[in-house]
């Protein structure tokens, strides 16, 4: 795998910076000379001289050896011997068969990578490796008081779960809320929830931070390019590929979102949604909007498909077609497509909301719906943590 390849895998698992220097790529000396990167060697003369010659200045001048012989540029050069990696080209996704499941393509494309052959029902006769339990859902929708939150909390409550990595068991069986987000992990085993949660806060704040600035005054050229170099740290940590580079455009875009999302509109058919997006804005609005991608629809839809017959309601979602572990999934209720829909984006807000708030109330009376060692109110990120679990 390239250069630029594991220089991604290291920033997303948090041992080199966003911008970083050449001396941030040895740090991890295997033999005299020669350095770990990502999950590769290389040496000290490739680390010194690859990332300049694959580079170029942010306004395309002053150009490396390799992108001046034609190929495209990996790196931006910021200054002498630092740099930062580009995310609006898909570079870091040209090796597919290198590939692991925590770089996600954008949401849509690569959906038929796995499990995409049908048996002669139609259905895909690749196995998914889900612990996921049918029946239960089936007889948990037979209580009389069951709605579909009440459902999908009960579900995660009661149903055993196992975490997989790259398609194979990982750590043991779970049993309650409270072991499900303990299972956590992104993008690799190491980075569990407790690693994970700074991360999210801190890009949180930033996000917030800028567009409150842009609010106060439109036009800031400071909180655009700040905005934009949230996005994609964002984008970093989420595996997907930067969707706009140009901080002005990003800048008008996410606070006419921003404004719609907040009084419970609906954002104009002209503002982009994909797995990029979705991350943008739930980090802008913790607390009402949640990261729809294709992990959290496939749970939401797998848990209520089953029972949708004895609801028959308007839920609202779409399946997000992705790649890696079981997605897509089979399912029966015909589910309408919620790739680059808000209508499914805001139902997922709705449903997750409430489904904190059950999980909330159940929590009070029942240890199953609890945290461990915890005694706070879940939020909507942690909430979101499980149903990315169960989604895989």
């Amino acid at each position: 795998m390239a250069l630029h390849h594991e220089v991604l895998r290291d920033i997303r698992l948090g041992r080199i910076p966003w911008s970083f220097k050449t001396a941030d790529l040895m740090r991890r000396q295997v033999t005299p000379g020669r350095y770990l990167v990502g999950d590769r060697e290389f040496s000290a003369n490739t680390l010194k001289t690859v990332p300049r010659n694959h580079s170029t200045r942010p306004d395309g001048s002053d150009r490396g050896d390799y992108v001046r012989k034609g190929r495209q540029a990996a790196f931006f050069w910021t200054g002498p011997g630092q740099y930062e990696l580009i995310l609006d080209t898909p570079y870091c996704l040209e090796d597919r068969k290198a590939l692991d499941d925590t770089f996600i393509e954008e949401e849509g494309e690569g959906e038929s990578l796995i499990c995409n052959r049908l048996d002669k029902t139609g259905r895909t006769s690749c196995k998914p490796p889900t612990s996921f339990d049918e029946s239960r859902v089936k007889e948990i929708a037979g209580s009389v008081s069951a709605t579909l939150t009440s459902l999908i909390a009960r579900y995660l409550a009661e149903a055993p779960f196992q975490a997989y990595c790259r398609r194979k068991p990982h750590g043991p069986l779970r049993y309650g809320l409270g072991e499900r987000l303990d299972a956590y992990f992104w993008p690799a085993p190491e980075r569990d929830w407790a690693a994970t949660c700074p991360v999210i806060s801190n890009l949180s704040a930033k996000v917030q931070g800028a567009i409150r600035r842009l609010q106060q005054a439109i036009g800031d050229e400071e909180a655009a390019t700040d905005l934009l170099k949230s996005f994609k740290e964002t984008c970093v940590w989420g595996g997907v590929r930067l969707p706009e580079s140009d901080p002005h455009v990003l800048a008008r875009e996410v606070l006419s979102v921003y404004e719609a999302l907040t009084h419970g509109q609906r954002p104009t058919s002209d503002c982009r949604l994909n797995s990029a997006w979705t991350k943008l804005y739930a980090l802008a609005l913790p607390d009402t909007c949640v990261i729809y991608d294709s992990r959290v629809a496939s749970a939401l839809t797998s848990i209520l498909d089953p029972a949708m017959d004895r609801f028959r309601a308007k839920v609202g979602l779409g399946t997000i077609p992705g790649r890696g572990g079981s997605r897509p999934r089979p399912l029966k209720w015909p589910w309408p497509s919620g790739y680059q829909r808000w209508t499914s984006q805001i139902a997922a807000n709705r449903l997750c909301v409430e489904l904190r708030d059950e999980i909330n109330r159940q929590s009070k009376v029942d240890g199953a719906y609890r945290k461990l060692g915890d005694s706070t109110l879940w939020t909507l990120r942690e909430v979101e943590a499980v149903l990315f679990m169960e989604g895989y």
